[in-house]
């Protein structure tokens, strides 16, 4: 159960705040540091699958992102990957889990009415994340996690007993790693807040006396903020985390709150694969970006040697007169010529009868890294598959994911 001991500091701050607050802050440019070598990676996997996700580097609101997008295969299987996930761990009408008695329990306690109670209390639990955001916010969180990483956050919704999810992508959450090679701290930052807003998003927040004083000044004065919750590794059979709400314009703790008890970390964080001492994951989507980048360069290559045939490119005898620039070649044209004069095609000496070749094996590879459409893989299939084979395919899928699965 989950306790909460709130032990903001004064507004006026002392010197055992600013070395907590010089504490937090290494943790998190250390957090950040590690973050920022995959932000590249990940930047390329949002230009080629994710485009219309907001950008690691900074840009103006719904900017375009897809001019250079010419195959959409990646683009259209990552959602429908999150969707089989979804589906099949978290069905949406149906029950995730149900809760029994454990190992421990004694068996002769075990009764019908127990087993009713239980399961009542299941429903319970699922009522409850149907009537959230739940389903919504872990589909996108899918969406990461093709990448490596779902970062998932768990707050308090507007009434008592709701829940409310936030799934908080890679661009505004950095991962601090622990000592049992597991996630110890989440640093989630804002960089265009106001800061008036802060007191309307954060009504615990305690600004100091300087804050006060240029919220009066500039209400619409930008402010970052950075939202860390850390596990305090000093006993580690005891569940204990601090959230903190800082703010790293002002070098100030607004909040700070101590967590308690089993499942007292708000955060959900699942990692597809990892490699050794990384604290984030390596997801289907990073092992298929050969095969996605490929298919993006030639369908790229076979639109431009379409426009080359149908505008075509021309040769002519420069005699002094003929200008092309004031020629439009289009159906239906007549181009004056002096007599003996001609103009020939320049025939494209590139074929791309192959291209489709390489297309067909790209998107099967692409389908085959998300696990999509295993059942219609077959080439030149006209019969359908049979009882056994459709269960043999779904168990080698289910293999394949290894230990998601």
């Amino acid at each position: 159960m989950r306790q909460y001991e709130d032990t903001s500091p004064a507004p006026s701050g002392t010197g055992d705040d600013k070395k907590e607050l010089e504490s937090v802050m290494n943790r998190y440019k250390k957090a950040k540091g590690r973050w920022s070598s995959w932000s590249d990676i990940w930047e390329e996997i949002y230009d080629y699958v994710l485009p219309h996700r907001e950008s690691f580097f900074q840009e103006s609101a719904a900017a375009r992102r897809t001019e250079n997008i010419y195959d959409e295969t990646a683009v259209v299987l990552l959602p429908k990957f999150a969707s089989r996930l979804q589906l099949g761990f978290f069905p949406p009408n149906g029950r995730a889990f149900k809760l029994a008695p454990g190992p421990e329990f004694p068996k002769e306690s075990i009764n019908k009415q127990l087993l009713a109670e239980l399961d009542r209390i299941t429903e319970l639990l699922h009522e409850g994340l149907r009537n959230s955001n739940f389903n919504a916010e872990l589909h996108e969180g899918f969406q990461d996690l093709g990448l490596g990483t779902m970062n998932l956050l768990v707050e308090e919704g507007r009434f008592v007993g709701d829940l409310h999810f936030t799934s908080v992508p890679p661009t505004n959450v950095a991962l601090l790693a622990g000592n049992l090679d597991t996630v110890s701290g989440w640093f989630r930052w804002n960089h265009e807040m106001d800061i008036t807003e802060i007191k309307h998003r954060y009504p615990d927040a305690k600004f100091s006396e300087k804050m006060s004083s240029i919220q009066k000044r500039d209400p619409a004065r930008k402010t970052r903020i950075v939202e860390a919750t850390i596990y305090d590794e000093k006993n580690k059979f005891k569940d204990e985390y601090t959230y903190y709400l800082i703010s790293e314009t002002d070098n100030h703790i607004l909040k700070k709150q101590v967590l308690k008890g089993r499942g007292s970390v708000p955060w959900i964080t699942t990692r597809w694969s990892k490699s050794g001492f990384e604290v984030w994951g390596r997801g289907p989507v990073l092992q298929a970006m050969p095969a996605i980048k490929t298919l993006n360069l030639t369908v790229q290559l076979i639109l431009e040697n379409a426009e080359m045939a149908i505008a075509g490119s021309y040769v002519y005898d420069d005699d002094g007169v003929f200008n092309p620039d004031n020629i439009t070649i289009q159906p239906g044209t007549f181009i004056p010529r002096s007599p003996g004069s001609t103009i020939e095609t320049l025939q494209s000496p590139g074929r791309f009868d192959v291209a489709q070749l390489v297309l067909d094996d790209m998107r099967r590879n692409v389908r085959k890294a998300l696990f999509i459409d295993e059942l219609d893989t077959r080439p030149n299939a006209r019969t359908p598959l049979s009882a056994t084979e459709v269960s043999e395919r779904l168990a080698d899928v289910a293999r394949n994911m290894g230990a998601v699965a």
